[in-house]
């Protein structure tokens, strides 16, 4: 048997500030964490003949596709913190268990978009862009 964790049990919460309790996004159908760290190329001619490089700043966002769910707490804040533009306290939880690997950090939801289609459920998807570190703990 395969030791993978399954992808359907990732978990996103966020609140409506920094220090807000957090609520979990329900009907979550996908979420990926993308962390970028460019490199700058810092070869001269004291370098020699190899290329030698030195790390940027470190970048991170969250794209998360999920279905709406009109009583959920996490949903409901969403729309608050698009219309607010305010930072906020994000956490994932890709095994969604807190006993596993989690990421935590602040930031801003740079993106909603929601379809309302006649034959099908609601499906919203959002984007956050870090403002800040993105701490990663492992208890696991």
């Amino acid at each position: 048997a395969s030791a993978a964790v399954a992808g359907f049990k990732g978990k996103i919460l966020t609140s409506t500030s920094t220090g807000g309790a957090v609520a979990s996004l329900a009907e979550i159908r996908n979420f990926t964490l993308t962390i970028d760290r460019p490199e700058f190329n810092a070869t001269s001619r004291d370098s020699g003949e190899n290329p030698d490089y030195i790390m940027g700043i470190e970048t991170w966002n969250v794209a998360a596709d999920y279905l709406e769910v009109s009583t959920n707490a996490g949903h409901r804040s969403v729309a608050d913190i698009m219309i607010a533009g305010t930072k906020h306290k994000i956490e994932l939880y890709p095994t969604g268990s807190s006993s596993h690997q989690a990421f935590t950090g602040e930031g801003f939801l740079t993106n909603w978009e929601s379809g309302h289609p006649n034959d099908d459920a609601i499906a919203s998807n959002i984007t956050f862009i870090g403002a800040g570190a993105l701490t990663r703990t492992s208890t696991g």
